[in-house]
């Protein structure tokens, strides 16, 4: 995917160095969590910042944010069942 063509909604996790959020998604999404060390404490972010239900979309079937990605959609092919996709959510989002 190139840059021209990123949106806000296509991106899904974004891993950078020095990121910058705004305002509202500061109060949104809340702190970085201080347990986690270089790239994790970013895609934490963003899974909270995307929620449950965006999350959930994301794993059924990626395509839908992201034409281009590599990631299988697991809930369209079947990989997961829609209470195994529902648990890997709820795991995601409970990691410490």
């Amino acid at each position: 995917m190139t840059l021209e063509r990123l949106s806000p909604s296509s991106l899904i996790l974004a891993t950078i160095s020095r990121s910058t959020f705004s305002r509202g998604a500061w109060a949104k999404v809340g702190r970085f969590d201080e347990r986690y060390v270089i790239d994790h404490v970013d895609t934490d972010y963003c899974m909270r910042a995307l929620g449950r239900a965006k999350l959930r979309e994301v794993i059924e079937d990626p395509t839908k944010a992201n034409p281009d990605t590599v990631m299988p959609p697991y809930g369209r092919h079947r990989i997961l069942e829609p209470a195994e996709i529902q648990k890997l959510v709820e795991f995601l989002l409970a990691l410490p």
